[in-house]
């Protein structure tokens, strides 16, 4: 935040843009399959400007956001695609509701209805006794468990200073099967990248610059130099 300064309108005009998809529900973007992927990472994208802008003109809409994320919740407390009849929640959609509500939280937002309290909780049931995270059950992985692992470390790492969060126990069994991860296969998953920078920022940053440094280096490595993509 503090290194923002030049990009601030850069950041002003993109969720200036952000805003103008919001429906009335309170919804980013088309009402699709994949609407509540939209909706949590836009939502997570605003409460990052308003941040670093204070903005309190984002404050509408950012309430209406979270708001359509509290509804959206379903009974088990997590988040699917979108909520409709025999749909289940998984990790990677929730994870992006909780880091909205997370921020939200810590930007003063009430969390009224204990969306993000019930959130944790469905997604504490999603760790298995190794401390790894599952997609929609402890030990389900289609999509590769180490993704899984950042994903989850990063919200557990993030809401451990919010309140009445997960025990210590089990944010150490987290710590230690997050920091067991191999750094190869990062370079071939930007997503992967990007929540495995984003829990080492937010665990232990002393203990981590290491491999935030290596892992900044593999995706140097990987960046175009040449051509049209330059």
């Amino acid at each position: 935040g503090s290194d923002a300064g030049g990009n601030i309108p850069v950041i002003h005009r993109s969720a200036k843009y952000l805003l103008s998809c919001q429906k009335e529900t309170g919804l980013f973007g088309d009402e699709i399959d994949g609407m509540m992927y939209n909706h949590g990472i836009v939502s997570v994208a605003l409460l990052e400007a308003y941040t670093i802008m204070r903005d309190d003109a984002l404050k509408p809409s950012i309430g209406k956001a979270l708001e359509f994320i509290r509804r959206q919740q379903l009974n088990s407390g997590g988040w699917g695609y979108v909520n409709r009849p025999g749909e289940s929640a998984n990790t990677p959609v929730a994870v992006w509701q909780l880091q909205a509500l997370i921020l939200a939280s810590k930007l003063g937002w009430d969390d009224e209805t204990y969306s993000l309290k019930k959130g944790l909780h469905w997604l504490g049931s999603m760790i298995d006794e190794g401390g790894q995270f599952g997609y929609d059950s402890p030990n389900s992985s289609p999509g590769g468990m180490p993704t899984l692992m950042a994903m989850g470390a990063f919200c557990m790492f993030s809401a451990s200073g919010v309140g009445e969060m997960a025990d210590r126990g089990m944010l150490l069994r987290l710590k230690q099967a997050f920091d067991s991860l191999k750094q190869e296969e990062t370079h071939k998953d930007y997503y992967r990248a990007y929540f495995r920078a984003a829990a080492l920022q937010t665990g232990k940053p002393a203990e981590h610059d290491r491999k935030l440094a290596e892992l900044q280096n593999s995706l140097l490595v990987m960046q175009e130099r040449s051509g049209g993509n330059a």
